[in-house]
């Protein structure tokens, strides 16, 4: 069913929002003012989702995106607001955040959405699936809820660096008869592209995720790649023999250079690993860091859950009197205390472990009095929240890009005994509808 309707209003996930016959009809790629013809692909009692066809008249604040595959019939799923102004963007990510606290019950300030120094070509990393078209093999990003691929040119959120060396393995994957990977048939054997680049000194990881142990011709690829971008410091083979969509494999081998790179936040040098976490945006990471270090007093001693390679450990560690990280990933521990040692930061230790498990002992140890939390999307899991002693861990400070989820753990806090104080927005995604924020709790026993 194809139908003509104006938007009104966006909404959390990127969608615009119009109405048609008393139902709710959800459109990606529009923006308020549109009228747009759309081809309504799934109906509910209330609901209508929809493809935009054609937009019949474009809203005043409508800008070219600048990225065919925005435009592509299949919606790349990479941004959602390319065609917002990036003002525009920053008040609707605050309007919508806010319209959440407030449905949730909760008061507290929310100042505006702090913006990203860089608002594209901004991230510092990149995982692109490959696939097979019939002009050969390509790569992209995945279409909006779904597992199709969407080739572009260059990419409006990463590097432009990453699409050229992309194509550069491409055209060795054509020579070599490199197969693509076929996640519905599980043959084929390159799935994915990773890339890594330091915001610090421009050095690049490339990581080539295989189904198998083969790789043709890697010798000549390594050759051709390093002559060519001699950006890159470290190309790394991971092997994912597992069926399904997940990128990363257990196996690894360093086919040249380092397994990893320097990057720097703040005045802290980082090594990083190539399957450690750190925040996609530097320059929005570092406003975030400097606010939560701000949270912090000099006689306080804390936990950095989810800490990864010490990040925010290393630059909270400045304000506070002692702070222990606790991270699942091996190596990312290992780049932690390489980082705390090479800053010459003695308050600060790692322990490998989860959450779930070392958390616990931490709190009954009474040597802690600050949790910090950042969690991934699924947030937290119940039984960590319910091992939290109020009268020991007066403060929380939760980080979080899913406004949903960090919703239902701020509840479960509150029923533990704190109160929700303040709320910051940092706009780590540009061109995308999603928001950092970083919440403040105290518990009863202290007062703000």
């Amino acid at each position: 069913m194809t139908i003509r309707i104006r938007i009104r209003k966006l909404c959390l996930n990127g969608f615009g929002i119009g109405y048609h016959e008393g139902k709710t009809v959800f459109v990606p790629n529009a923006i308020p003012g549109d009228l747009i013809e759309v081809e309504v692909t799934q109906t509910k009692t209330a609901i209508l989702y929809a493809q935009p066809k054609a937009i019949c008249e474009p809203a005043p604040q409508r800008i070219s995106p600048e990225c065919e595959a925005f435009a592509h019939p299949g919606h790349c799923g990479g941004c959602d607001w390319l065609m917002l102004p990036y003002a525009e963007q920053l008040r609707v990510k605050h309007e919508l955040f806010a319209e959440v606290i407030v449905q949730s019950g909760f008061r507290c300030p929310i100042p505006d959405v702090s913006p990203s120094p860089t608002r594209r070509h901004y991230r510092n990393r990149s995982y692109l699936p490959v696939t097979q078209t019939d002009k050969g093999i390509t790569f992209g990003m995945y279409e909006r809820w779904s597992h199709r691929v969407v080739p572009h040119q260059t990419c409006q959120l990463h590097p432009p660096l990453f699409d050229e060396i992309g194509r550069a393995v491409m055209a060795w994957a054509e020579k070599a008869k490199v197969k693509p990977y076929n996640e519905l048939t599980h043959t084929g054997d390159l799935r994915h592209l990773g890339f890594r680049i330091s915001t610090e000194d421009g050095s690049v990881l490339l990581i080539l995720v295989t189904r198998t142990a083969r790789l043709p011709f890697s010798n000549l690829l390594i050759k051709s790649l390093c002559d060519r971008f001699p950006q890159i410091t470290g190309i790394i083979r991971n092997i994912n023999r597992q069926p399904g969509n997940t990128i990363l494999g257990r196996e690894d081998k360093l086919l040249w250079g380092k397994d990893y790179l320097h990057d720097r936040i703040l005045n802290i040098s980082l090594r990083v690993h190539y399957r450690s976490f750190l925040q996609v945006n530097g320059g929005s990471a570092a406003r975030m860091y400097e606010h939560i270090g701000s949270l912090i007093g000099r006689n306080d001693t804390v936990i950095d859950a989810y800490c990864g390679i010490g990040s925010i450990t290393l630059t909270v560690a400045g304000s506070a009197n002692q702070v222990t990280g606790i991270e699942e990933v091996a190596e990312a521990v290992d780049d932690a205390r390489i980082n705390a040692t090479a800053n010459h930061i003695t308050n600060a230790s790692f322990l490998c472990a989860t959450v779930a498990d070392a958390l616990p002992a931490l709190i009954r140890s009474k040597r802690f009095n600050t949790i910090i939390f950042d969690p991934p999307r699924k947030g937290l899991e119940p039984g960590i929240i319910e091992s939290i002693d109020p009268t020991q861990i007066t403060r929380i400070i939760y980080v979080s890009c899913q406004p949903m989820t960090l919703i239902r753990d701020l509840k479960l806090l509150r029923e533990r005994g704190y109160e929700l104080q303040q709320i910051r927005l940092f706009d780590m995604f540009p061109q995308t509808w999603h928001t950092e924020a970083v919440a403040l709790l105290h518990s009863g026993r202290l007062q703000p």
